[in-house]
């Protein structure tokens, strides 16, 4: 197995094969659907900016099953300091009713109370909440996240900050694309790539 990443509850999680990797030079958008909001790439950085009260999300063409991990840098914008956001295990876009369709939506100083938070969407069940950590604007902060079996982590500068237990996890094989996203805010983001995880049980007892 490949070096530990992250410990989640009761395994631990393992990276192998990148399955996909951008540093937003020339060419990106090629592999990048691009329904909605404002999108620019210069120098190794995307910029994503939407103005109204709406989220906007940019999803890779490529698909990815099994157990991942999303690895990338983000920050937001000052004054902007809110909805650093990401999706995985994620449809695409509803064109029809102008909005993310089925996916695991996570992100940073979210949810209009400024929480860290992971939830299936649309609907509003199952979701993690925490206003235990609050990302500060103009600061840059290393994002993992993903899933592994029925749970779903999202860790912040190499902690694990909020986990998710989903007993009925989506496994479509047209849910399986990874997207970046803001919501009212304007974020830059930098250096993602996509891994293959393994996960290792860890035996829970007090010796």
């Amino acid at each position: 197995m490949a070096n530990v990443e992250l410990t989640v509850y009761d395994q631990k999680i393992y990276t192998g094969e990148i399955l996909f990797e951008t540093n937003f030079s020339s060419g990106w958008k090629a592999d990048f659907e691009i329904p909605r909001g404002e999108w620019y790439a210069s120098d190794g950085i995307l910029t994503g900016r939407y103005s109204e009260n709406g989220g906007a999300l940019i999803y890779t063409k490529q698909q990815f099953s099994g157990d991942i991990l999303l690895d990338f840098y983000g920050q937001m914008v000052p004054p902007c300091h809110n909805d650093l956001n990401f999706t995985f295990r994620a449809k695409g876009w509803d064109y029809e009713e102008e909005d993310a369709a089925l996916s695991y939506i996570a992100g940073l100083n979210g949810w209009w109370t400024g929480r860290l938070g992971i939830e299936k969407y649309p609907f509003s069940s199952p979701q993690a909440l925490t206003n235990t950590f609050k990302a500060l604007s103009g600061v840059e902060y290393h994002i993992q996240a993903g899933i592994t079996g029925t749970r779903t982590y999202v860790a912040v500068n190499g902690v694990v900050l909020l986990e998710m237990n989903d007993p009925d996890p989506i496994n479509l094989p047209d849910c399986g694309r990874i997207g970046l996203g803001v919501y009212a805010s304007h974020i830059r983001f930098r250096q993602m790539k996509v891994y293959q995880t393994q996960a290792e049980d860890l035996s829970l007892q007090y010796l």
